[in-house]
């Protein structure tokens, strides 16, 4: 029989659900301890596929157990608000304060809630606990590693990073070391060559330098060996090909070829190899894919006379857990066990594929100084704490805009899905890797969603520790404070296709890769008007996200600085107006100035078809490069 519930009936808004057939029971006693340890009980709603019903209701499909629910639409959508696992009272809470439609009616929510969860469509923080906390597989062995230097006509920061880590890191637990040079100037790649050559003097581990004649040897030797692979080789690695473009991207991918079967550590160039506590350290540890948290300093010399050495160095730090399975990797940071109040406020999302042997496949560390971002524009994402210090700092809201002296990093080691490169970035290259991008920034998203797409289970973890990053030449930030406008970025591909990958963690790595290809070939074979229609789609949807994250920020009722306030509001007003106007293709970074809408389109699509031959062919190339690598030694 149906049962009916009502979450506020003074406001006239009625939330039926659909329980079944049969005459319900009257629920069974509790005692006070199974009571309390009830109402401790974390939830999220889960994963489900929402039909409409004739009568104007909706009906809830779960994806993982197909247990169904019948629900008003007004119920539906205030489920999506309880992805995060909260107790019921918790949601129940949140939701009352967030819609103001429901009338602050908070029992009748949780009434409706527990309904929900009896319906099997809430997911339980303490099972997932329990696939977590299983015995991990001790037997699985640790890949030796490898640290790659990646650099571009900056000679003076690879003396001083090659200075610093003679003087504090232990390079002979590593079986090779290399710089990759990317330098378009011959005369800074001789600087870092002799550089190398001096550092080999005294090393206990020499540096493999990679400039010019090596990565050509690397190339040559890749096409002799796989001639019908030679379009997806250049597109990967030839320096030729892409002399014209900023090949960011290009590097890293060397690196992972020089790699094969290792753990590998790279470090930009412009870092000091030294291990930095976080200054806001604090016990625990966190799943989460927010934004990192933030200090924020007048000068270097504020943060530098402040810090706290930590007990490793960079390169050993970053070796601690990559590579392992996660139960594992949470006993080296020295937790035995999971408790389900560890993965309170956390999304469902990050949390649902985890399980004892979940691999870390990239590690990630906090950075101190410049935050090597392109403007200041991401500092309205940040957490409440965080703006809470920036408000507070000396200067305030200003000088946070134009003194690029930041801590960006972890209270805690946090475990997420989101790869977002750090200054100094460890990689678990024993699996197969995806290739990064070859150029343009954002090539360490496309490489943290393929990564996803390939390894549903995989995690990225960021320590509680940081590195000097600090640029050779000054950078100056906008005292005004950049716009938060959203305008055409390689993002939009990243956000695409990762809301299109398959959603059963038991799909094979290689279904898994070639139904990546074929996605990509997708793309290629658009009409350009099928690729304006995706680009426009999936802009404005980006655009309507940052417009709700700044309207959320300007409702907070919390006392807020009016300097803030003011600047939130003039990036609403901004995104307001670029929402009713038409996007430019024009405006995608990266993408020469001269070009029109048709060419970029083409553009577009050659990139996806030539990407999707790239990945296709990668694990071929891998194993042919596995075995040229040694003859660079």
């Amino acid at each position: 029989m149906d049962k009916q519930f009502n979450m506020s009936d003074d406001h006239g808004t009625s939330y039926s659900y659909q329980i079944g057939s049969s005459p319900s029971k009257p629920a069974p006693l509790r005692d006070k301890t199974q009571a309390a340890a009830e109402n401790k009980a974390l939830f999220a709603f889960d994963h489900c596929e929402a039909l409409d019903l004739p009568n104007g209701n909706v009906l809830l499909v779960s994806q993982s157990s197909g247990k169904q629910l019948s629900v008003t639409r007004d119920v539906s959508i205030a489920l999506k608000h309880c992805q995060e696992f909260r107790t019921l009272n918790g949601h129940a809470k949140f939701l009352a304060s967030y819609m103001p439609e429901l009338g602050g009616d908070e029992a009748g929510v949780e009434h409706v809630l527990t309904s929900v969860r009896n319906a099997g469509l809430m997911a339980s923080a303490t099972d997932i606990c329990q696939r977590i906390n299983r015995a991990p597989d001790s037997s699985a062995e640790i890949a030796p590693s490898c640290a790659c230097i990646i650099t571009c006509d900056r000679p003076d920061a690879v003396e001083r990073l090659l200075e610093s880590m003679l003087r504090g890191a232990k390079l002979s637990r590593h079986e090779q070391l290399y710089l990759v040079d990317d330098s378009r100037n011959p005369l800074n790649a001789s600087h870092n060559q002799s550089a190398v050559d001096s550092f080999n003097l005294t090393s206990p581990r020499k540096i493999i330098y990679l400039g010019d004649a090596l990565q050509k040897q690397m190339l040559d030797g890749l096409v002799a060996a796989l001639p019908g692979q030679e379009r997806a080789i250049r597109f990967l690695i030839d320096r030729e090909k892409w002399s014209n473009f900023e090949s960011y991207g290009l590097a890293r991918t060397v690196c992972l070829l020089l790699s094969v079967g290792k753990r590998c550590v790279i470090m930009d160039d412009d870092v000091i190899c030294s291990a930095i506590e976080s200054p806001l350290r604090k016990p625990g540890l966190k799943f989460e894919d927010k934004i990192r948290d933030a200090g924020f300093y007048s000068t270097a010399q504020e943060w530098q006379s402040k810090s706290t050495p930590a007990s490793a160095d960079p390169l050993t730090g970053h070796l601690k857990c990559l590579g392992m399975g996660l139960g594992r990797a949470l006993g080296a940071l020295g937790f035995k066990t999971l408790d389900q109040q560890d993965l309170e406020n956390t999304d469902i999302n990050l949390l649902r594929n985890l399980h004892a042997d979940a691999p870390v496949l990239i590690t990630q560390c906090g950075s101190l100084g410049d935050p090597g971002t392109g403007n200041n524009g991401w500092l309205f994402h940040l957490g409440q704490d965080s703006v809470d210090r920036m408000l507070s700092s000396q200067g305030g809201l200003r000088s946070a805009f134009e003194n690029r002296q930041y801590w960006l990093g972890r209270t805690m080691p946090t475990f997420s899905k989101r790869a977002t490169m750090s200054q100094v970035t460890g990689l678990d290259n024993s699996h197969i890797l995806p290739p990064y991008f070859p150029v343009f920034r954002g090539e360490d998203l496309i490489f943290g969603m393929v990564l996803n797409f390939l390894y549903p289970d995989s995690l990225t973890l960021d320590y509680d520790w940081a590195v000097p990053h600090l640029p050779i030449q000054e950078r100056k930030g906008n005292i005004e404070g950049d716009s938060t406008t959203i305008v055409g970025s390689i993002e939009l591909c990243v956000d695409y296709i990762a809301h299109r990958q398959p959603v059963d963690p038991g799909v094979s790595f290689d279904t898994r890769l070639e139904a990546l290809c074929l996605l990509l070939l997708e793309l290629s074979e658009n009409s350009n008007e099928g690729i304006l229609a995706i680009f426009h789609s999936e802009l404005a949807r980006t655009r309507v996200e940052t417009m709700r994250t700044l309207n959320d920020k300007i409702s907070d009722t919390n006392p807020q600085s009016q300097d803030w306030v003011a600047y939130l509001k003039r990036c609403m007003a901004e995104n307001v107006k670029t929402l009713q106007s038409p996007a430019a293709l024009g405006n995608i970074a990266g993408i020469p100035d001269d070009m029109d809408d048709e060419s970029i389109v083409e553009q577009i699509k050659t990139f996806a078809g030539e990407y999707a031959l790239a990945l296709r062919a990668w694990p071929a190339i891998r194993k042919a490069a596995a075995a040229i690598v040694e003859t660079l030694h």
